[in-house]
């Protein structure tokens, strides 16, 4: 009898050994999987913090510290010669790429808050197009707008690699950036919109 309570047990403590390298296995493979989604929810967390001029928890800059290169344009589109920023990392030769249009503001592309949140997405690894919406930096509304809008969706699509890009429009111009991607001209080169 003893030595039956003695297999037994010692089965006992095999069955529960391979039950903990099964559920630390899975466990490794859920954390593997889930990383790409963490990884993007950290990058969010410091970005919003360099937005905010708040102190970047150690931890997390890491996920901000692609070097980039900024550079001033003035982009030959069709509507007319454009003012325009790109923010580019340095070490993706892919990064995807998103417009970014500034709100109403006498300032334009160079209002500090929209400079430091083109920094802090080009940190992060996606290149960034900030074209000056003229209209919209006087306090006017009108199509015009919009051409710029979808041109330079058209321009930053070709210029990097073919690949249609994402729109951000701030404030109002986000309502003029849903007409952009609207338009059946500029529709191809517009991958999503955030308004």
């Amino acid at each position: 009898m003893d030595n039956r309570e003695g297999q037994t047990s010692g089965m006992g403590q095999k069955v529960r050994w391979q039950l903990s390298l099964v559920v630390a296995a899975v466990l490794v493979v859920l954390g593997l999987a889930g990383w790409p989604a963490l990884r993007v929810h950290l990058q969010s967390a410091a970005v919003l913090d360099l937005v905010g001029n708040t102190p970047v928890p150690f931890l997390l800059r890491r996920f901000v510290r692609e070097p980039i290169e900024v550079r001033d344009l003035n982009l030959p589109l069709a509507s007319g010669t454009v003012r325009a920023r790109l923010y580019t990392p340095l070490q993706m030769a892919n990064a995807p790429s998103i417009v970014l249009l500034h709100g109403v503001h006498h300032m334009g592309i160079d209002e500090p808050r929209l400079e430091t949140f083109a920094t802090a997405m080009a940190a992060c690894g996606v290149q960034v197009l900030t074209p000056e919406l003229s209209d919209i930096k006087d306090y006017r509304v009108g199509a015009g707008s919009i051409a710029t809008i979808g041109e330079s969706a058209e321009w930053l699509t070709h210029s990097s690699g073919g690949q249609p890009v994402g729109v951000m429009g701030l404030s109002f111009s986000g309502g003029l950036s849903l007409l952009a991607a609207a338009d059946p001209k500029y529709r191809p080169d517009i991958r999503f919109v955030v308004a």
